[in-house]
């Protein structure tokens, strides 16, 4: 019976599968998107698929259209809901392979670069846009739908919505609050505590991202600031402050700990107390130096910056024995 179902039932059938499962419309559409692509390629019910033919997708959006890690993944998970929920049994799902992630470290902005930045913001929502971004770690598609109702500026926390419908309350620095007081009494009548040019409706997500962009070239930073970067930015100065991992991962709403771990490579307050050997020898040799200058004889002169060097330092200590030696045998 699944290998005669036409397309659009198999797509309507993967649409209704992951509506039960309380998927979000955002990741329907992207696995649909998926599913339509696999589907053009072929030209085939994917019901009528074969794991050989899955794999030769995957080496099309891989070496053909030399897709992003984060595109080829996201088709995977598609694949692997079609294939193990919407259409079972019909390829074998433990060989659609996920794509390898590249080792590559976010981009976070310093404190100066973040003055800066809110510095430039000419608009009121534009300040409050970026003060909340930095001010609490939310993602963009998590500030989109804050609603005012979310904001509790007495007890000085949010409410989230996050990704999977986990909600959580995220903590209001204070100049944040008295920002956000100021946004609600001075906006626009509206469910939404960022609304659109359409009051009913939440501000735009390319709009936002524009924002960000504008103000961040207005304030002549040379990085790619994006929603995304200033998140980075906001759990990074959290942990060089002093705050642990699994505070900051419940801030940042990760349902993992290792999610949070990246920000270790990127803080830096840890590696400022590490004992560089390279500044321990040029402060000897410098202080050798300091020495030699003070020194009265050619001799002493000698022997100091003899023992400015490592390698002179040990000659020093063996010849010093010697000479001890022999004084104790005469």
């Amino acid at each position: 019976m699944v290998q005669q179902s036409t397309y659009p039932d198999v797509r309507q059938r993967m649409i209704d599968d992951m509506r039960v499962r309380n998927y979000s419309p955002r990741t329907i559409g992207r696995y649909i998107e998926c599913l339509d692509a696999l589907h053009r390629y072929f030209g085939r019910c994917p019901s009528q698929l074969t794991t050989e033919d899955i794999r030769r997708f995957q080496i099309h959006l891989a070496v053909e259209l030399e897709r992003s890690f984060e595109c080829l993944n996201q088709t995977v998970c598609s694949l692997r809901f079609l294939y193990r929920v919407t259409l079972p049994r019909v390829v074998d799902v433990q060989r659609i392979a996920y794509a390898r992630r590249r080792r590559k470290l976010p981009v976070v902005l310093n404190v100066d670069e973040v003055r800066a930045l809110l510095d430039r913001a000419e608009q009121r929502n534009e300040y409050a846009v970026l003060a909340t971004f930095y001010g609490t770690g939310v993602r963009l598609s998590e500030l989109r739908f804050l609603r005012r109702c979310d904001v509790d500026v007495e007890r000085g926390s949010i409410r989230v919505h996050g990704k999977g419908g986990r909600d959580r309350l995220v903590p209001l620095p204070i100049h944040l609050r008295n920002v956000l007081r100021e946004h609600q009494r001075e906006s626009v009548e509206s469910t939404w505590l960022f609304p659109g040019q359409r009051r009913e409706r939440p501000l735009d997500s390319q709009t936002i991202q524009k924002l960000v962009g504008r103000v961040a070239k207005r304030a002549g930073i040379e990085k790619h600031v994006t929603p995304r970067v200033l998140r980075h930015t906001f759990a990074t100065h959290l942990l060089e402050a002093g705050a642990d991992l699994p505070r900051i991962q419940y801030v940042l709403g990760h349902t993992g700990i290792v999610s949070t771990t990246v920000y270790l490579h990127l803080a830096t307050h840890f590696l400022e107390r590490l004992p560089h050997p390279l500044d321990r020898l040029v402060a000897t040799n410098e202080a050798c130096e300091m020495e030699v200058a003070g020194a009265g004889t050619a001799r002493e002169m000698e022997i100091t910056r003899a023992r400015a060097t490592t390698r002179g330092r040990i000659r020093w200590k063996v010849a010093s024995e010697a000479r001890e030696e022999r004084d104790e045998s005469a």
